[in-house]
């Protein structure tokens, strides 16, 4: 019969090491006794007895609940667009684009979006932008700052649209 049994635990469920040290004896407790009491001793020889004085663990384990996934193809040509809408039929952008624009989800996103943004903004416009927040902070510059305008571009059309984006490479002049 094998009275040992070996479990485990983390060393984060041990608790902090103890630290032993020698002292002299110490009476915490005296009991006398009660000679009443003697006369309902009953005396064996020998006795045994089997004691444990060990904390009862126990082990528990769970299985979590299973998700299904799904798997979604994206053309990332331009943009994010799903497999069957092919970007170079404009028709097929604009009819999946309405269809999007219809979605609740899509509404509902977009507001929170709008509601977050405005926030931004806000938060954005406190800012003191003439404030001086580092003090002491001068940069020596050798030339002065110049711009110059060099070309105008036009874009001759009946319909009235903006610049939304203008390129120009730092090292030389004369690239855009």
């Amino acid at each position: 019969m094998d009275i040992q049994y070996v479990y485990t635990k983390k060393r984060n469920q041990l608790g902090r090491p103890t630290n032993f040290t020698d002292r002299s004896a110490e009476t915490l407790a005296e009991i006398i006794p009660n000679l009443n009491l003697l006369q309902e001793f009953i005396y064996r020889d020998p006795v045994e007895i089997g004691t444990q004085n060990t904390i009862q663990l126990s082990e528990h384990e769970v299985n979590s609940i299973r998700c299904s996934t799904e798997s979604k193809g994206i053309n990332h040509t331009e943009g994010g667009w799903p497999k069957d809408v092919n970007i170079q039929e404009q028709d097929q952008i604009n009819r999946f684009r309405k269809k999007i624009e219809k979605d609740e989800f899509y509404l509902n996103s977009l507001y929170r979006l709008i509601r977050d943004l405005e926030m931004d903004i806000k938060q954005n416009n406190a800012i003191d932008i003439h404030q001086t927040y580092f003090q002491n902070k001068f940069d020596d510059y050798d030339e002065p700052f110049t711009v110059k305008t060099t070309n105008l571009y036009s874009y001759n059309s009946n319909i009235n649209q903006m610049a939304n984006h203008i390129s120009w490479q730092p090292d030389g002049q004369r690239k855009i």
